[in-house]
């Protein structure tokens, strides 16, 4: 083959999912003989193993001459000035293409991507998203997937996003930087395990996933980095008793929370988002709410209360922003006769959130000039 191989003429797609690096070795060293490429992709695993991924792109660029830097002696990083540091990794994985971060028990950290649409109807954005350049790359190919994301492999169209664990792993000096970074960079969404829009009973069990997050899962010296948190609460169900009622484990875990989050984030520079999720259209929960009773409304309505009213006791709240969804939404929509009901609704649900930020933030305080009006909804929702 290398004797009828035109230099910088060929491109190659070499495909050969194996299940040991060793292996990798002896399928992709031999690619190294031929004259130089146009281009090439290697994909040597169906899944992501980081040594044979680094052996994929090291090939890549032997067969097309390109420097690849990872070979490169080793550049004194931290003889930098730490402003420097922390201003370089800002153009990393660690800040990640939407600058948010969702947390559930189960997931842990991951991404959403919606598009321009989200979840459940809400338009995201009007305009050309560049995140969508970060993402599922083998939408943009004929030839088959080689992105680096899901598999061991490289190709040079690919840009998707990574979880910028090497970065975290290469040393204590480097990971407490990349904890700065990451935290400081992106909102960090907090949901449950099931989707939020969709009713189910006892989703958040004994404790909010917000409390995992914060109080067990994250690295106690990064708390002081956080700077955007958004607790999800799942749409509640019809119950013939209150939601989230003072003598359930869940809210005394609630109190437990912010009394946590008052002593150990710096909650002067922290941005609090609080969302109580709608019902996703179409599904059984959101068909019911269209003969919604006035009983579980005021239901609903208490509990949404026993969730805010707790939150006045983090002094010093750089912003907080309410998210609450209105109960009636659903049996407005289905019985309104006019526009004027819907601007109504929509009047008195935005009425229901300004009191809510209000009742923790100061009578004085406007959530819109605090930066609510401008923000993007979040991907989940």
């Amino acid at each position: 083959l290398s004797g009828h191989i035109t230099p910088d003429q060929l491109i190659l797609l070499f495909t050969c999912d194996v299940d040991s690096h060793q292996l990798a070795v002896k399928f992709a060293t031999p690619l190294t003989i031929l004259p130089k490429l146009r281009l090439c992709a290697i994909r040597l695993a169906a899944t992501y193993e980081p040594r044979i991924a680094s052996l994929a792109r090291s090939v890549a660029f032997l067969c097309t001459g390109q420097i690849d830097r990872s070979r490169l002696p080793a550049f004194k990083w931290l003889d930098l000035p730490r402003e420097i540091r922390l201003l370089t990794l800002q153009y990393t994985d660690l800040i990640t293409p939407m600058s948010e971060v969702n947390w559930s028990p189960s997931l842990k950290f991951h991404l959403i991507y919606s598009g321009l649409v989200s979840q459940v109807g809400h338009t995201l954005s009007d305009v050309y998203d560049g995140s969508n350049d970060f993402k599922q790359c083998w939408q943009h190919m004929d030839e088959g997937c080689f992105c680096g994301r899901y598999h061991s492999a490289y190709h040079g169209l690919c840009d998707c996003w990574q979880p910028p664990i090497p970065l975290m792993l290469t040393s204590k000096e480097m990971l407490a930087d990349s904890q700065e970074i990451f935290f400081k960079g992106n909102k960090f969404i907090t949901l449950p395990d099931d989707p939020p829009g969709v009713p189910k009973l006892g989703s958040i069990g004994k404790r909010h996933p917000a409390s995992r997050f914060l109080r067990d899962f994250m690295p106690k010296a990064a708390l002081v980095h956080l700077r955007y948190v958004e607790i999800v609460f799942p749409v509640f169900t019809s119950l013939p008793f209150p939601f989230f009622a003072e003598w359930y484990p869940v809210h005394e875990d609630w109190l437990k929370l912010i009394r946590f989050m008052n002593k150990e984030l710096r909650v002067n520079k922290l941005t609090l988002s609080l969302c109580a999720a709608d019902a996703t259209p179409d599904t059984e929960e959101s068909h019911r709410r269209t003969h919604i009773t006035p009983t579980e409304v005021v239901l609903i309505e208490e509990t949404y209360l026993r969730i805010v009213e707790p939150l006045a006791e983090l002094k010093g709240l750089h912003r907080f922003f309410a998210h609450v969804a209105e109960p009636m939404r659903w049996s407005i929509h289905h019985h309104a006769d006019s526009v004027e009901e819907l601007d109504e609704m929509h009047q008195h649900a935005t009425g229901r959130q300004v009191k809510f930020e209000r009742m923790v933030m100061g009578e004085d305080y406007s959530a819109c000039k605090a930066g609510k009006c401008l923000e993007r909804v979040s991907q989940w929702r």
